[in-house]
């Protein structure tokens, strides 16, 4: 893997420009485009330098960095916080883990006011009610995990702590979004494999996208309307992708929260 990942990045090196990714002709399913490469720059030669130990690597990873990187969101389109994870874990005593950690830390900083500013003490504005919105919530999570973990601040943790609980049910639904989890759970997720296993529970152990305010399928608008609140904007039926997802990339994060806290309850 690692003969790979130093092939790839020779290509890389070879290859500066960005392309961004457009379907084929005909292929109409989700995209998944990008505006920029550099996050993804940046994770690889902070990993890369993990790996090999090379100066190479740590130099284009300075070259790199930049403050204006998101580095608490965890998601497909924006994988700079997984080069700072990496950073902030193997590159301590480097320059570079000073610039990432500074940034971090204002970073998560805005995800704690975030937290303090809603009423159920969720990491999410109204306006991020969007397609797989448990990913900021969980992303948040994780930052403020980290940033306690970095500064001692017990407030960081209890304000992280708040984002697991309404993963778990303490939210505007009162609904446990982990599928086999909980008195009042999902049941019906957007998950092919439990709607076609025979069985009437879904696969368990897979947290649901959530509430979709700003991108619903007009199925949905028309399910519940205009007056619906962000937090409440939610369908527990498998048609609605919109609201109710199972992807891998919300289900990652969701896990590494989970497995921190239950690290944590272990100390």
């Amino acid at each position: 893997m690692l003969a790979s990942a130093l092939h790839a990045w020779r290509w890389l090196i070879k290859h500066p420009d960005f392309i961004p990714y457009q379907n084929p002709e005909g292929v109409r399913t989700g995209q998944y485009g990008d505006q920029s490469d550099t996050d993804e720059r940046f994770w690889a030669a902070c990993e890369l330098y993990a790996a090999t130990g090379e100066q190479e690597y740590l130099s284009a990873a300075e070259a790199l960095f930049s403050e204006e990187l998101s580095l608490t969101q965890f998601g497909w389109a924006n994988v700079a916080g997984l080069g700072a994870l990496c950073c902030l874990t193997d590159l301590k005593g480097s320059v570079l883990f000073d610039r990432v950690k500074q940034a971090f830390l204002s970073q998560s900083e805005q995800a704690l006011s975030l937290a303090r500013r809603s009423g159920y003490g969720t990491a999410l504005s109204e306006d991020r009610y969007i397609w797989g919105s448990i990913l900021p919530i969980m992303s948040n999570a994780l930052a403020m995990i980290v940033s306690e973990r970095l500064t001692g601040r017990e407030e960081m943790l209890e304000a992280a702590l708040n984002q697991w609980d309404y993963a778990l049910g303490l939210n505007a639904l009162d609904l446990c979004f982990v599928t086999g989890f909980g008195e009042k759970t999902v049941l019906h997720p957007h998950h092919r494999p439990s709607g076609a296993d025979g069985i009437d529970a879904p696969v368990p152990g897979l947290i649901s996208g959530g509430p979709n305010q700003r991108f619903p399928y007009p199925a949905t608008r028309e399910k519940l309307g205009e007056d619906t609140p962000p937090a409440k904007y939610y369908l527990d039926e498998t048609p609605s992708a919109d609201t109710n997802e199972i992807a891998v990339y919300w289900n990652s994060i969701a896990v590494l929260t989970a497995a921190c806290f239950h690290m944590r309850s272990k100390e």
